[in-house]
């Protein structure tokens, strides 16, 4: 499976108002939720944690993943892409601090 990258900016513009079968997928550490802050619409699985849960991703969903700077992002796409996932979507420049507040 092919992995696709999308700015925030471009997310935000195409997706955020879409009725696309979409998840975000936030791939942030506990801590970090705490100190960032977090994203109501998304699930949070952190890196080291998504090898067992990967059920609770839906397969059938476009999947957008994104951290706090990308590197832990592109693994867990890495990852996803190796399953059964139909479209997994890393988010580029920025991660957490360019979507809190705008999705």
């Amino acid at each position: 499976m092919r992995i696709k990258k999308l700015q925030v900016s471009e997310y935000i513009e195409k997706f955020k108002n879409t009725a696309t079968k979409k998840m975000l997928l936030d791939v942030r550490n506990p801590n970090e939720l705490l100190e960032d802050g977090s994203i109501e619409q998304a699930i949070n699985i952190p890196l080291a944690n998504l090898p067992g849960n990967l059920t609770r991703i839906s397969e059938e969903s476009q999947v957008f993943v994104f951290c706090r700077n990308g590197p832990r992002a592109e693994m867990a796409a890495e990852l996803l892409s190796n399953s059964e996932f139909k479209e997994i979507v890393v988010l580029t420049d920025g991660g957490i601090s360019e979507l809190i507040g705008k999705v």
